[in-house]
């Protein structure tokens, strides 16, 4: 009797652990598969996906992209993220290093593992290029790519299929095509030049990146030291314009002096813009107003003239005064 007590309690563990693993398994949205480069058969070219994550869940320890057969994933590389404006995705150093520790390419599928401690919130969007992706040779086919987040064990977490996009047919063999070789160019909204900061208080650092080679902006690199250093900037959202890429920086603990600020942007062929002179800011102390002591005379003015002044006027009186008095009396007595 004891052991059938044993193999149900045993059932129900087992079920009840399946069921929150269920509950908790929730399908990712908004998936979608950009080819950032060519969209013909047998072209390489790199694709950007972007999908949001499930809403009781965070990515944990690996990112799964998963291509269907016929597409080479086999030289897949560089791969690196991008981010929405709502994302909060964290990275592994102050230096804004990629959250990516690296990645492993097996069947048709790119594994991204994750750096110790990135993590993205529940309702997150996180957008990712995979470089090098050689399409399928067969044309006018419609394909799905799948993503899955996984555990560090390997166990799945959430995942979804992107919505389906088409590889035409090859283009003419002497249709060229063009490659990108051009770096991205920036500007700042915030500051403008001569710009006068106050010390130890936050300062949004505001501008606008553009890709015109034919890729995007990928990441996107602010320097409040004249270019000696450099952290990564928050993308805010998209101007309108195929390759703008707006962003912003918060300078947390601006330092009294004069600073340059710059700015390079770097786009998903690796193209890193050279940065330009920068902006010259000026950080200035802020103004603290001394309280007199007790013990010491306040100095304040009164038509010009200070009251410390007016205490000597008055002393200097008071003794010619008495000067007077003296001599008055003299003559007095010398009479009697």
């Amino acid at each position: 009797m004891k052991k059938e007590i044993y193999i149900i309690i045993g059932l129900v563990v087992v079920l009840s652990v399946a069921m929150v693993s269920v509950a908790q398994a929730i399908p990712l949205s908004f998936v979608t598969v950009t080819a950032v480069d060519s969209s013909y058969g047998g072209r390489l070219s790199d694709y950007r996906i972007s999908f949001q994550v499930g809403s009781s869940t965070e990515i944990q320890s690996q990112i799964r992209i998963t291509f269907p057969a016929g597409f080479d994933v086999s030289r897949a590389s560089s791969v690196a993220y991008g981010s929405t404006a709502t994302s909060s995705v964290t990275a592994p150093s102050s230096t804004g290093s990629s959250i990516f520790a690296s990645s492993t390419v097996s069947g048709q599928g790119i594994v991204a593992w994750l750096a110790d401690g990135a993590v993205t919130p529940a309702s997150d969007t996180i957008e990712i290029t995979v470089s090098d992706i050689q399409n399928p040779y067969a044309g006018n086919t419609s394909v799905v790519v799948d993503v899955q987040t996984k555990t560090r064990a390997g166990g799945n977490i959430d995942g979804g299929s992107s919505t389906a996009f088409t590889i035409f047919a090859s283009p003419p063999a002497n249709l060229e095509v063009s490659v990108d070789k051009t770096s991205p160019s920036s500007l700042f909204t915030t500051p403008s030049a001569a710009t006068t900061i106050s010390a130890g208080s936050e300062y949004v650092i505001k501008g606008v990146s553009n890709d015109s080679g034919g890729s995007s902006v990928q990441k996107v690199e602010v320097s409040v030291d004249g270019g000696t250093t450099w952290a990564l900037a928050v993308r805010e959202g998209d101007y309108g314009s195929t390759g703008s890429y707006a962003w912003k920086y918060v300078w947390a603990n601006p330092t009294a002096g004069e600073h340059t600020i710059k700015v390079r942007a770097t786009d998903t062929k690796s193209n890193r813009e050279t940065p330009s002179a920068g902006v010259a800011v000026t950080v200035v102390a802020p103004v603290v107003e001394s309280t007199p002591s007790s013990s010491e005379t306040p100095t304040t003015s009164v038509g010009g003239t200070t009251i410390q002044s007016l205490q000597l006027q008055v002393v200097s009186l008071q003794q010619q005064v008495v000067a007077l008095l003296q001599q008055l009396l003299q003559l007095l007595t010398g009479q009697m």
